[in-house]
């Protein structure tokens, strides 16, 4: 295989964003392949030897991608926003041949929207798309592909993520600003449903602690339509009753949304360094019930979620690679760990307890 890695897809970045740094960093630590991998980004500098070459492309640039599309045979896309930026080149992948693609979105209107456009055709060309090897979602499918060995068919599906000491990266920012130009989905009644994020606070408590769990819609929750088709599945970000009264109001658009892209990628903002990524505690719970009225919960805690993230997807390539997976069409990255779950949650250093 040829492997080509897409860091920045910006003129006015000039280095590659930190969750991409670091998986650049594990792609040389553990190759995913005996094969070289290419690099493109703009003005990227960095010094590992493994790497074959640097070059700018533009990814909004219908011929260059198409380039891009034809060379390589593993394309790795970490240059969010995926929504509005990606959608084209996804498109080009699954109408092509025996290509393999991976990204780390953590967009669901991506998600969702690529397996409904490029599945069919994925499979007839023997394509494998691969969506959100990340801390969010790929740690939650795990857990959930553990969970469904236990019980009968699942009903219903919710994940809770709280965090402390979190510092969001740019790449990150980027993305919440853009939210509120996206519509939210959720699964209900076993179908996709918008949802406005006002209308999905709800009271919890966990471990005597009462919290107030607000929309936070992840791809798990197309991974977990697509897999076991459930009649509701959802994703909360927990926070305190305080923090909830800042979250969820309606808030009045300005602008468009390619103005407001345009304006957040000048910026020139840091990620958190070091010793704030090891300050980073995320904790998930991971709630399933099925028809019968059983319900399995599972905690998993974790620390510095974009080294989590840079794990998820290099595991997930070197998974997909070494066995020469027969899997096609968009799958959920989970699929790639089938039998090995606990083994790989270990792996990437996720603790986990009923």
């Amino acid at each position: 295989y040829q492997t080509i890695v897409q860091c920045n897809n910006s003129p006015h970045q000039s280095s590659p964003r930190l969750t991409h740094h670091l998986i650049l960093q594990f792609l040389i630590k553990y190759p995913p392949h005996e094969s070289y991998v290419r690099l493109f980004s703009d003005k990227l500098q960095l010094d590992f030897h493994s790497i074959e070459s640097t070059f700018a492309l533009d990814i909004r640039d219908h011929e260059q991608v198409k380039r891009l599309v034809e060379e390589f045979d593993v394309i790795l896309n970490c240059a969010g926003p995926f929504t509005e930026e990606s959608a084209s080149m996804v498109g080009l992948i699954a109408n092509s041949k025996s290509k393999i693609y991976f990204d780390i979105t953590g967009e669901i209107g991506f998600a969702r929207s690529s397996f409904e456009q490029n599945n069919s055709i994925a499979i007839e060309n023997k394509t494998t798309l691969i969506h959100g090897c990340a801390f969010e979602s790929l740690v939650a499918d795990l857990a959930l592909k553990m969970s469904e060995k236990k019980l009968d068919r699942i009903k219903e599906i919710k994940t809770f993520y709280s965090f402390q000491h979190s510092k969001p990266s740019p790449g990150t920012r980027i993305t919440m600003k853009l939210s509120k130009f996206r519509n939210m989905y959720r699964i209900a009644n076993s179908v996709w449903k918008v949802i406005k994020s006002e209308e999905e606070k709800i009271p919890v408590s966990f471990e005597g602690v009462h919290f107030t769990a607000v929309a936070y819609p992840l791809p798990e929750i197309a991974f977990s339509f697509w897999n076991y088709k459930p009649e509701s599945v959802m994703s909360y970000l927990l926070l305190s009753k305080e923090e909830a009264l800042f979250v969820g109001t309606p808030e009045q658009l300005t602008g468009t949304l390619e103005d407001e892209l345009e304006k957040l990628k000048k910026r020139k903002t840091n990620g958190p360094v070091l010793e704030d990524r090891q300050a980073q505690q995320c904790r998930i719970i991971v709630q399933i019930s099925d028809h019968s009225g059983k319900t399995e919960v599972l905690s998993l805690f974790g620390n510095d979620m974009y080294l989590i993230t840079a794990k998820c997807v290099v595991f997930s390539m070197k998974s997909f690679l070494e066995k020469g997976e027969q899997k096609f069409g968009v799958i959920s990255p989970a699929q790639l760990f089938e039998g090995i779950e606990m083994k790989t949650l270990n792996k990437l250093g996720i603790s986990i307890r009923d």
